[in-house]
């Protein structure tokens, strides 16, 4: 991101500061022009594969600023893609099913449409999006 944009504002939120943060976040996402929440939540098999896992203080963080500046934000699923089972409130989401580094930096090209994503969820997320749903973008712009 930085290399894209110089002066990008970055914090970082985990279970322990998320109480810590919540203010100076709010107040940043409130003054800012666009929002990007890259979440990291390792996927879960098995029974547990349709839920996600966030702890209290960072979902309930992500719930304030998506519903505040909701237009503004987007989330990035970094692994998990249910985590939008927790914010239904979303209104631009990401999913790259995966933390690595060549994630992140697909993640990156894809929000300033450098790259396209022809992708398509290979999975249903209850109550946000069914198997098969996503918008291709080419570089550059929707098609």
């Amino acid at each position: 991101m930085r290399a894209r944009i110089p002066n990008v504002q970055t914090i970082y939120i985990d279970p322990r500061n998320a109480g810590v943060w919540s203010e100076a976040v709010i107040g940043a996402a409130g003054q800012s022009q666009t929002v990007i929440a890259a979440v990291y939540l390792n996927p879960q098999g098995g029974a547990a594969a349709n839920m996600a896992a966030l702890s209290s203080a960072p979902e309930r963080l992500l719930h304030t600023v998506v519903r505040s500046a909701a237009a503004r934000t987007v989330v990035v699923a970094m692994g998990n893609p249910y985590i939008a089972s927790q914010i239904p409130e979303v209104q631009n989401y990401l999913c790259t099913f995966s933390d690595a580094e060549v994630s992140e930096l697909s993640a990156a090209k894809a929000l300033f449409g450098e790259i396209p994503t022809p992708g398509r969820l290979p999975v249903t997320i209850p109550g946000i999006a069914a198997r098969g749903a996503g918008m291709s973008m080419s570089s550059g712009g929707t098609q």
